[in-house]
């Protein structure tokens, strides 16, 4: 560790640097008669996190609202804009991020933002520009997870890392687990209201509502003549720590599963990180990658699911099988059986109860064949608990969290005392 290091990582200790730059902005004269929000979007397949917050925030006469899409670099010299192709395509007005003209990056600063909303706390995958730190000496930095945190300790310091959320004003807390881990991250400060956890429903379930009772654009099988479809959603990483994929244990089980079932159909949906760190790790080649993909396509009954939104896809299959995910908890929410397997992971207090009453919790292929059979024949012996505990720990899926964080930030930029929606 040199000497730059060891400097910064007693800054973020102590918190003292961010806290006084915190201090500076929250002083500053307001520039504007509405409130200005940023949403950053980097990567199309998490702006769902706060889509709904944007969303509200557009409708609002108070508010003035933007998107900036930045590319996402990963290290290359290419420039990936998906974001920008995405969000313009799918109708929203923003910002361009990066230009390849004149190989500059839009200055943000200008702009005068009052808050930016930032989906991840991996400040490595961003401009130096758009980094936390660089945006905490102008604006005030939100924080919205990409994915609901239901996982232990170490998944807890991984999505809410102090080097991270020390640079953010406010971070909205999903359940009670990581509002009591970022508060304890930040005792000082966040008591005395330099920065603030907020403890919100989490705003992406607001877009489930958006596809009930659509038949899904996946799926080649008409819903009237397929019995069951399943979803399975493996993990990309090899990390232990970070809930190891079990892709390489299955990926050959629901081929063989789909042959003996051919009228269930099976949608097979990698993180979108998957094939590349495989490759990357050494774990398959390129050619392996893109036989896996043809065979998918070969089989009748399976398809490789690569869509941007993945919400239409859960809000259209009968089981979802997954590894450790955030994404799970947005198909715990539809109230349809889940079928977990990453069986050796810890899971935070809030959400114990999930795995331990509402998920099926399986090992090897034999035991996720039995569960998918019992579950294809009708017999769905969680059912009831599930829709309990569903409710009881995932909060408020009434389609208005989106309005709720809004109401959050316009009360604390306009000071405005008013009870909560509820």
């Amino acid at each position: 560790m040199n000497i730059q290091q060891i400097i910064k990582m007693m800054e973020v200790h102590s918190g003292i640097p961010s806290a006084l730059r915190l201090m500076r902005v929250k002083k500053k004269k307001k520039a504007h008669n509405k409130l200005r929000l940023v949403f950053l979007c980097q990567l199309p397949q998490l702006w769902g996190c706060f889509q709904s917050v944007y969303e509200a925030a557009a409708k609002d006469p108070d508010v003035e609202a933007y998107i900036l899409a930045v590319p996402e670099e990963w290290g290359k010299k290419e420039i990936n804009q998906e974001a920008y192709e995405y969000m313009k395509q799918s109708g929203y007005p923003v910002l361009k991020g990066y230009e390849e003209n004149t190989d500059s990056f839009y200055d943000l600063e200008k702009l005068q933002p009052d808050y930016v909303f930032l989906p991840r706390p991996y400040d490595h995958y961003l401009p130096t520009i758009y980094q936390s730190q660089s945006l905490s000496k102008y604006t005030k930095v939100c924080y919205v997870c990409y994915g609901y945190t239901s996982e232990g300790q170490y998944m807890l310091k991984t999505a809410f890392s102090k080097y991270f959320i020390t640079n953010c004003y406010m971070v909205f807390a999903e359940n009670r687990s990581v509002e009591q881990y970022c508060k304890k991250c930040l005792p000082i400060s966040s008591r005395l209201g330099i920065r603030k956890i907020i403890k919100t429903p989490f705003p992406r379930f607001d877009l489930l509502k958006q596809f009930e009772g659509k038949e899904g654009a996946i799926w080649q099988i008409p819903r009237s003549q397929s019995e069951k479809r399943i979803i399975w959603t493996p993990r990309w990483t090899l990390d232990e720590k970070l809930g190891v994929t079990n892709f390489f244990s299955y990926k050959d089980f629901f081929f063989a599963y789909a042959k003996k079932h051919p009228k269930q159909e099976i949608a097979i949906r990698p993180h979108p990180l998957a094939f590349e760190n495989f490759v990357k790790a050494g774990k398959m080649t390129r050619e392996e990658v893109e036989q896996y993909k043809k065979t998918c396509s070969q089989t009748e009954n399976v398809q490789l699911d690569q869509n941007k939104e993945y919400l239409d896809s859960f809000a259209s299959a009968d089981i979802l099988v997954s590894d450790m995910s955030g994404v799970v908890v947005d198909f715990a929410v539809t109230e349809k059986p889940v079928i977990f397997c990453s069986y050796r992971e810890e899971f935070n207090e809030a959400n114990k109860a999930l795995m331990e009453e509402a998920y099926y919790v399986v090992k090897d292929q034999k035991e996720l064949e039995e569960v998918l059979e019992l579950l294809c024949r009708g017999e769905d012996p969680k059912r009831e608990q599930r829709k309990r505990v569903v409710k009881e720990v995932l909060g408020i899926c009434d389609g208005r969290n989106g309005e709720r964080i809004l109401g959050v930030v316009k009360r604390d930029y306009f000071g405005i005392k008013k009870a909560e929606i509820v």
